[in-house]
This record gives structure tokens, C-alpha cells and sequence, in this order.
């Protein structure tokens, strides 16, 4: 008997530079990280620069003192297409924020 193993690969595909404001909270864009429908969207991945930020991947919206907290030089992945889709963020305070996010996708 023939086994065959399928391994998927990990192909970036989109990238994208998002200023964070302690004024209003930020979400990933949904047209950059799933630009087709049959994208098959595996996780991202955020460096950050600037100010530090808050964040959550519940869909509740996060403050500048509620929720995981990143700053400068902190590498996030979020390993799934429902953290990307819940992820929030917000500056702390006067420093705005910087994430850089490149997205990446299964392939065969």
C-alpha cells in the first residue's frame, strides 16, 4: 500500500503598513488578507515600530490599558484565519504605532 503525505507549504502572498492612533481602533484589511474567496489564508505576521499598542483576537475591542500589550520590536503571528478577522489594536497613547503584516497562504 502506496501512503501518500500531503505537506502544505506557507506562500506570502500579501503584505501590508498599518499606522495605529490612540483615536479609534485599527483591524487588519480584509480585502488585502482575503482577496479572493478561495484563498486559503493560513497566518500573518506583524513586526511592530513606534509607540506602543494593545491588542486582541477575540473581536472585543481592545485600550490603551486593556488587552495583550506590543511594543517596539515585538514580532505577533496569528496562526489562523479567525485571529486575523478578530484581531483590534489601539496606540497606548501620543506615540502612534506602526505594523508591518505580511500574510501567507497554504499551498500544495
Amino acid at each position: 500500500m502506496e501512503v501518500k503525505i500531503h505537506t502544505r507549504r506557507l506562500n506570502p502572498y500579501a503584505d501590508e503598513k498599518i499606522t495605529v492612533t490612540s483615536s479609534a481602533v485599527k483591524t487588519l484589511t480584509a480585502n488585502t488578507y482575503q482577496d479572493t474567496p478561495s484563498r486559503k489564508v493560513a497566518m500573518a505576521k506583524i513586526t511592530v515600530e513606534g509607540g506602543d499598542m494593545h491588542y486582541r483576537v477575540t473581536g472585543n475591542n481592545p485600550s490603551s490599558t486593556v488587552g495583550h500589550k506590543l511594543t517596539a520590536g515585538d514580532i505577533l503571528t496569528l496562526t489562523n484565519l479567525l485571529e486575523i478577522q478578530k484581531f483590534k489594536v489601539i496606540a497606548d497613547g501620543a506615540s502612534d504605532g506602526i505594523l508591518y503584516v505580511t500574510y501567507y497562504e497554504f499551498t500544495e
